[in-house]
């Protein structure tokens, strides 16, 4: 089953990226600011994130769509069958082979008893 993405994670993270950007923004102009800081970088993370986000969620939306349509038919398929098999068994029989050419089992013939002679009438 795919991931589910937490908001708690999500919203954390997003929070982060834009404080660190203010904080960027803010400090950038210091003496010795260390170079690898960058505002734009951190912004655009972030904006990556919430589309890269909204794409998996819409993904995941689209996915449920197809199996719940998959299942669905499935469902049908089965049901179709079932009546398939059944019409099949009135028309040839329970018992009859023709049934196996339809991929249909095909039920034993029911071992009886065995008859009684008939008895000699007794005067």
């Amino acid at each position: 089953m795919p991931r589910k993405l937490t908001s708690r994670e999500y919203d954390a993270l997003v929070q982060r990226l834009e404080r660190m950007a203010d904080g960027i923004a803010k400090h950038k102009a210091e003496p010795d600011f260390p170079p690898r800081l960058k505002e734009d970088e951190r912004r655009t993370a972030r904006q990556q994130l919430e589309e890269l986000r909204l794409t998996y969620e819409n993904f995941m939306r689209q996915a449920e769509r197809a199996y719940d349509a998959y299942s669905e038919h499935f469902t049908k398929c089965e049901a179709d069958l079932s009546k398939d098999s059944d019409s099949l068994k009135g028309f040839y029989g329970k018992t009859s082979p023709m049934l196996a050419d339809f991929g249909t089992t095909v039920q034993a013939r029911p071992v009886g008893r065995a008859k009684k002679a008939p008895e000699n009438n007794k005067p």
